[in-house]
């Protein structure tokens, strides 16, 4: 009966731990309601956890990405995936929580949401000009 009870054991937390850390990046494509030039989302991560929203864009459009989070602590990153490099002032490391420029390149782009500390409850806009 006790090697019952482990195996039981051992089984629920291998089916929660798969749950728990089966979600490590979520994708997310933005899109625009007909006639407007931005969109808001309101999600979460958990930590460790990224939620990337992809982006398809011209160049020389200009881009302005906004993040908040109550507890301060969600930031992302944004990537042109075309080029494989991080826009200057949202590059990995750098933890921005808005940034606004000229778009080197058409194509898409990633913005990538990460927590700088435990769980992160974001609210995030995109415009596009």
């Amino acid at each position: 009966m006790k090697n019952i009870i482990t195996l039981f054991t051992l089984l629920i937390l291998g089916a929660t731990s798969t749950v728990i850390y089966g979600q490590t990046n979520r994708t997310q494509t933005v899109k625009f309601k007909p006639g407007t030039s931005g969109a808001t989302y309101k999600d979460a991560v958990i930590r460790g956890e990224t939620m990337t929203y992809v982006l398809g864009v011209r160049q020389g459009q200009t881009m302005e990405v906004k993040i908040s989070a109550l507890e301060d602590n969600a930031v992302f990153q944004i990537k042109d995936v075309r080029a494989g490099k991080y826009l200057s002032g949202a590059a990995e490391g750098q933890d921005a929580r808005k940034w606004k420029g000229k778009l080197p390149s058409s194509g898409n782009y990633e913005i990538v949401v990460g927590g700088t500390r435990g769980n992160a409850s974001f609210t995030i806009s995109f415009s596009i000009k």
